[in-house]
């Protein structure tokens, strides 16, 4: 309290980053010619940081360079190279966790986070990670609503909102949600029909008339649901939910769709609950960064590499730090008016010919403020990386403004810093490679044709399918008489159930192991007693806790427990002229890409019963691999049956032989 008042606390120490990223740090914004100085007046004067643990080297990476062409060849050339580059790391298994308790390890893909100042290369980048088969994360709400699922819920909840709104309304027509072609809106136009679903005039086009009418009635129904109420019903109703399986991630596409709900029903606890107020604010989030947030994980997610704007990372920090988007220019275009909140003024500019006497002056204060804005930003950016930071050079001719060209200057040709090479671009896929049916481009005509075409062949797939008979993989494998081989137990309700087991033993088992943790199951006798009373056995709740520790002691389940692993998966495919179906007790992923499919059983087998029961359950197992390579188009490398009972292991080599007698037996 009596200490001078002019008395300063320096806060120099970084309790984060390694000793090589501060070094670099500091050589960007602090000394001569760093950005940080010379800004008296718009900026505080910088404070060079002191690394806490001056032993953790922590490592400085710069990639790009000036690209000779236009920005956004620029912007393509960074999401690929910052792609690549994200695959090498993770290829290379860069080490982390230096100076921690665990100690260092090699990198996973939730320690790599890709910063960028703003949603500019959005899309470029989540094209260039999927063309890497890199699974990603947006973790930024200005850069969830920015993506193309978003973008086209919000089309249809606008013009469900406003009827006037005809961009809205046609961006609605053509997304999957309608599937309206532009053939189809078209054609619709040319017998005049309206963009209106209020008033949409004769026209006939089956489609966009059905489209208009659904919209119509979310129109007069939008009063009597909340917007969170709204959201599912549009995504209910028009399948978005189901056509999101058909994304390799579709876990993502779904976290998209619901955070759209969550922040409708936050919005409406903060006093604004209708739809306008929801569509508003997700617009402005898209427009205005400064208003972003981090956006919820999900229990249970998957590893994937993390996506978020800058101001989104305020107060965050990562192993690995990919500095992405700094090649945009600064905006050229001034405000009308510029206020001096300190004098109390404001000044107006209308056009080259009018302007109030202070405008030059105040707007030449406010381009400063505006660039020291853009280096804190930077600051941020850069101290948010713990082991590693890797900064993107990228810029386009003439891109001698940007932050890219200030880092390269200040950066690049420094000792603690290296020239990172991305590598190659992953090859396309096949049909990337497949000549185009119509090397000039398409006609009018051309596009008619080839869209009816899909029409028809979609009829008749969907004829062909209905016409399927069903067949689980237990029905498949025990389709013959079972000669001299008695069920589990003595038959009980459960026989009549879907999935899991056929028998309640077994059904408790399963959904036992289905929701315990397999690496350490603290909890198992707890789920037990809940499972066992839910199947009407209680009594039996020491035999289902027996075999279910047996399974989780299994050699099989403990690998799976120690990767990626996933349990109770349905599967459902038409495998010669037949609807296979099945439900995979649990599936993980060996470190060369290919699976493995694990059985439980609970039969009360041993020794030579256990043999008897394999010749039956190796078909059974051979229609579970026939539908996970169906499915996902992954090999499986073997099938593993867990005999809890008996405590042993059966292991399926031949997956192919067993797949062959899966066709054989359908053909039969």
């Amino acid at each position: 309290m009596e200490a001078d008042p002019r008395a300063r606390v320096r806060l120099a120490v970084n309790f984060r980053s390694g000793r090589r990223i501060i070094e670099a740090v500091n050589a960007v914004f602090g000394g001569d010619g760093g950005l940080m100085t010379g800004a008296a007046g718009v900026q505080a004067e910088y404070v060079p940081l002191v690394a806490h643990a001056p032993e953790i080297d922590g490592s400085v990476g710069v990639f790009g360079g000036p690209v000779d062409d236009t920005a956004a060849v620029m912007w393509r050339d960074e999401a690929r190279d910052t792609a690549a580059l994200v695959r090498r790391i993770l290829d290379e298994g860069w080490r982390v966790g230096e100076g921690t308790a665990d100690g260092p390890r090699r990198c996973t893909p939730q320690d790599v986070c890709i910063l960028m100042p703003s949603r500019t290369n959005l899309r470029n980048m989540e094209r260039a990670l999927e063309r890497n088969r890199l699974r990603y994360r947006l973790e930024s709400g200005s850069l969830i609503v920015a993506t193309q699922e978003v973008r086209d819920l919000l089309n249809i909840l606008r013009s469900v909102d406003d009827p006037t709104d005809e961009v809205a309304l046609v961006a609605a027509l053509r997304t999957p949600a309608f599937g309206c072609s532009d053939v189809e809106l078209v054609r619709w136009r040319a017998e005049r029909g309206r963009w209106s679903y209020q008033r949409p005039g004769d026209a006939t086009e089956p489609r966009v008339a059905a489209a208009l009418a659904e919209l119509r009635d979310l129109h007069r129904g939008r009063h009597r649901m909340t917007v969170p109420r709204l959201v599912d019903e549009v995504l209910s109703t028009r399948l978005l939910r189901a056509a999101a399986f058909d994304d390799w991630r579709p876990r993502e596409t779904r976290r998209r769709h619901r955070f759209v709900a969550e922040q409708a029903r936050a919005l409406a606890r903060s006093g604004r609950p209708s739809l306008h107020d929801a569509v508003e604010y997700l617009e402005r989030l898209s427009r205005d960064p400064a208003y972003d947030s981090v956006a919820g994980e999900d229990a249970g997610e998957e590893p994937c590499v993390r996506v978020m704007t800058i101001h989104a990372a305020k107060g965050l920090e990562f192993p690995i730090t990919v500095l992405t988007g700094l090649g945009r220019r600064p905006a050229s275009r001034r405000p009308v008016l510029v206020v001096d909140r300190v004098a109390g003024a404001v000044e107006l500019r209308l056009g080259a010919d009018f302007a109030t006497p202070g405008w030059e002056r105040l707007d030449a204060r406010e381009k400063e403020m505006e660039t020291a804005e853009r280096v804190r930003l930077l600051y941020v950016a850069m101290t948010r990386a713990r082991d590693h930071l890797v900064v993107g050079l990228f810029r386009a001719r003439h891109g001698d403004e940007t932050d890219a060209a200030r880092l390269d200057t200040l950066l690049r040709g420094r000792e603690e810093v290296v020239e990172l090479d991305p590598g190659g671009e992953p090859p396309p896929p096949a049909r990337a490679q497949m000549e185009l049916a119509y090397p000039e481009g398409p006609t009018v005509d051309d596009h008619r044709a080839g869209e009816e075409a899909w029409l028809r062949r979609r009829r008749e797939l969907l004829a062909a399918l209905g016409e399927l008979r069903a067949m689980t993989a237990t029905g498949v494998a025990h389709a013959d008489a079972e000669a001299g081989m008695p069920p589990e137990l003595a038959d009980d309700v459960a026989r009549s159930r879907r999935g899991r087991a056929a028998t309640s033993l077994g059904r408790a088992v399963h959904a036992v192991l289905q929701t315990v943790d397999l690496a350490a199951p603290v909890d198992l006798d707890a789920l037990v007693r809940v499972h066992a009373a839910a199947e009407g056995i209680p009594a039996s709740a020491p035999e289902v806790a027996r075999l279910a520790r047996a399974a989780c002691a299994s050699e099989a389940v403990r690998r799976a427990a120690a990767g990626r692993h996933w349990r109770e998966v349905p599967l459902g495919a038409p495998v010669d002229g037949v609807l296979l179906e099945g439900f995979v007790d649990l599936l993980y992923e060996l470190a060369d890409g290919r699976l493995v499919v694990v059985d439980y059983k609970t039969d009360a087998v041993r020794g030579a019963g256990v043999d008897a029961r394999m010749e039956r359950y190796v078909l059974q197992g051979g229609v579970y691999a026939l539908l996970v390579a169906e499915a996902v188009r992954r090999e499986v490398a073997r099938i593993e049956f867990v005999f809890a009972a008996a405590g042993e292991t059966r292991t399926v080599t031949d997956v192919a032989g067993a797949v062959a007698g899966v066709r054989a037996a359908l053909r039969s």
